[in-house]
């Protein structure tokens, strides 16, 4: 870290690292954990293992590579909840104090509603194959969940009070933005059949924004 020009500090190092750049610091992952370096003096573990944070920067979600042991770390009041759970994914939402973590059970995965203040369990969807919380936008409101199926892929979407509302299931669906509204690419077996989608909460069907054969990148 440092000004261009100028001699720079090493703020951390790893075989593997990524860094994002955040409004009050940098935020780095390495296979250790995570940690928040709000300046060169100032660099604070916050989680160990895989590691989560909010777009608001206020939750921070960590759990180890194997077993278990979730950890929600409230950066704005120093606090941290430990909750008994075995985690293959987890997100934060801003517009609240909500967490939602994918554990594994017997059967496949469920994903559970947790409240990030206290560790308390609040909703938890019923049991898929195989199952994946999706990365959120600032304006997300609820959190959106990507399932394995017979057939291909489904693409679902949890509110606030955990009730989960299927948004489509289809050959291959494709998360594109999490937000507010919830963009996708759905792909068909036959690719000239493909499109891209936007769904927002409380919609009957999905709008096409595009359709024919659309690339991701």
């Amino acid at each position: 870290a440092g000004l261009p020009g100028e001699e720079q500090t090493r703020l951390a190092g790893a075989d593997q690292l990524i860094a994002s750049v955040l409004r009050r610091g940098a935020f780095i992952q390495t296979t250790a954990g995570c940690q928040l370096s709000e300046s060169v003096e100032e660099t604070e573990q916050v989680g160990t293992g895989n590691c989560s944070i909010s777009s608001d920067e206020r939750w921070v979600v960590s759990w180890p590579f194997q077993g278990s042991g979730l950890e929600i770390r409230d950066l704005r009041h120093d606090s941290t909840e430990k909750v008994d759970l075995t985690a293959t994914s987890a997100v934060a939402l801003s517009n609240g104090a909500l967490v939602l973590a994918v554990t594994t059970v017997e059967g496949g995965q469920q994903g559970v509603l947790i409240d990030a203040t206290d560790g308390s369990e609040i909703a938890r969807t019923e049991t898929f194959d195989s199952l994946a919380a999706v990365p959120l936008a600032p304006s997300a409101k609820g959190f959106v969940l990507r399932s394995g199926t017979a057939d291909g892929t489904a693409l679902h979407y949890m509110d606030a009070d955990g009730e989960l509302t299927t948004i489509e299931d289809g050959f291959m669906v494709v998360p594109v933005l999490s937000g507010a509204e919830v963009t996708y690419l759905s792909y068909s077996e036959d690719l000239a059949a493909s499109a891209l989608r936007r769904w927002a909460p409380g919609d009957d069907e999905p709008e096409a924004l595009l359709t024919g054969f659309i690339g991701a990148g």
